[in-house]
């Protein structure tokens, strides 16, 4: 069945609670189809009078959420009072895309009796006090993933990242402290990866009041459809356009990867072919480097005359997708058979970014961004950069290995971009026309 007919049976036969917010990726992955076609399956259900689409800011400790019906409306900083803590909206960590039926089409009301019940809070795996000028230890077993350990009152929480694979380094002990940094109360915020299986954490309060501490799994990334993930999509783009941020408001997105192409050859192409079949040609250009963008799990953020910007949860995803936009368009010909002699320029850097409204839509910007853009700059034609910071990741040093293999050739450079007052380190990548990545 498709993704549609699913939903469609879910509204019909599911529960009131399961119904009244669904989660698009959630539900993917229990019905067995693809996230991204349930996913548009959901944003043309909207568009189509359908489902309501809900912008849900959750609490990071126990995932409270505060639901609004417009980006425009999202506050800025949120706080928990079950949880007593105040926490900043994040794009990429904890606004996420929720949906419901249409009044018209069955009522489904989003109702909780008790948030802080085990019921809702599934994610809670410990909350204990500890006393002023004391340590409490805590012994656990825990599982491969995130975890958060947080402070009621405190902003900010120490991330605890439990590692399967790790084989030489994990520790199975962790020691937090809550302390005072100028006068004000502090806790650590990072911690050493641990082992999977039964760890002590100790938690040694400094400061002269009690504290309620509460250890929780991140496991919201996970199946969230998070903001910064359903805006960027080419159909949520098509659809929802005007439905952006407020003029005023910056939302932190997080690390992101930000790729920029640039086409080169266009002008001689228009002068041979004329105008009507050049910019044919340039559009067909634009679909396949969108597809490859996708491929690779990337987003198209905006095109800005030839240019493409995009983004990309990992480094790897963008490094690839960037060889890929390159070995694609040397496919591309004129309608005689003959290559098109368009090239492409691409550059990628990762780091991180803020989101905000720009032209009817949402758009990254920062430091990050300018970076990637300069990096672009220097490519010659047929030709990937990375900057230092993605060429610094093993799973892009891993992926340089399987290119090195295929015949690519990297070359490690220094640079001066502008914006950046020393030479800065970039690798430029090549690969043979016969090659592939």
């Amino acid at each position: 069945k498709t993704a549609l007919a699913k939903l469609i049976l879910h509204i019909a036969d599911g529960s009131e609670p399961d119904v009244a917010r669904m989660r698009p990726y959630q539900l993917a992955d229990a019905w067995g189809v693809p996230r991204r076609q349930v996913l548009g399956s959901f944003l043309r259900a909207v568009h189509g009078g359908l489902l309501r689409l809900s912008w849900d800011l959750l609490c990071p400790s126990c995932e409270a959420p505060t639901s609004v019906q417009s980006l425009k409306d999202i506050p800025k900083d949120g706080h928990c009072a079950a949880c007593d803590i105040d926490f900043a909206a994040s794009f990429e960590q904890n606004i996420e895309a929720t949906f419901s039926p249409e009044p018209a089409v069955r009522a489904a009301e989003r109702l909780v009796f008790c948030h802080g019940s085990p019921q809702s809070t599934k994610s809670w795996l410990a909350q204990f006090m500890v006393p002023a000028h004391s340590a409490h230890e805590l012994t656990i077993a825990l599982g491969a993933g995130r975890y958060r350990l947080q402070v009621a009152g405190l902003v900010g929480s120490t991330l605890i990242d439990v590692d399967a694979g790790d084989s030489g380094g994990g520790t199975t002990s962790l020691l937090v402290v809550i302390g005072s940094v100028n006068g004000a109360p502090k806790l650590q915020e990072s911690a050493p990866n641990v082992k999977p299986g039964t760890i002590k954490i100790t938690v040694d309060n400094k400061l002269d009041v009690p504290k309620r501490i509460q250890l929780v799994h991140r496991a919201f990334a996970s199946k969230a459809a998070t903001a910064a993930d359903v805006t960027a999509t080419g159909i949520y783009k098509e659809l929802f356009g005007g439905e952006a941020l407020s003029p005023d408001q910056h939302i932190a997105i997080g690390q992101r990867s930000v790729l920029f192409t640039d086409l080169c050859g266009s002008t001689a192409m228009y002068e041979r072919l004329g105008d009507a079949a050049a910019y044919g040609l340039v559009r067909a250009h634009f679909k396949l480097l969108t597809a490859a963008i996708e491929k690779h799990g990337g987003r198209v953020v905006k095109t800005v005359g030839d240019a493409v910007m995009a983004s990309f949860d990992l480094p790897e995803q963008g490094a690839a997708a960037g060889l890929d936009c390159i070995t694609s368009l040397r496919a591309l010909t004129t309608n005689d058979g003959a290559p098109s002699g368009m090239r492409l320029k691409v550059g990628v850097h990762t780091g991180a970014c803020l989101a905000i409204e720009a032209n009817g839509g949402v758009d990254y910007f920062g430091r990050t961004v300018n970076i990637a853009a300069r990096v672009e700059s220097v490519a010659a034609p047929d030709e990937l950069v990375l900057s230092w910071s993605m060429v610094a990741l093993p799973t892009v040093q891993a992926l340089l290995d399987q290119w090195r293999g295929k015949g690519a050739v990297a070359v490690v450079d220094r640079r001066l971009v502008k914006g950046i007052a020393a030479e800065v380190e970039v690798t430029r990548i090549t690969m043979p026309p016969k090659a592939s990545p």
